[in-house]
């Protein structure tokens, strides 16, 4: 359940990634797919915590 409330923590990954970018380490293809699945887990996270909660 700890898990599942840490995934919508997307902020930092975000930091992590424009970093990344700015330093020529990310071309803009993977830029864009690393904030793809930063948006998708982020919007996932509740749904996974509410199933979680529930089966507690």
């Amino acid at each position: 359940m700890i898990g599942a409330g840490m995934i919508s923590r997307g902020e930092m990954a975000l930091i992590i990634a424009q970093l990344g970018f700015n330093a020529h380490l990310l071309s803009v293809d993977n830029y864009s797919a690393v904030i793809g699945a930063i948006v998708v887990t982020t919007l996932c996270a509740p749904f996974i915590l509410r199933a979680e909660i529930k089966r507690v």
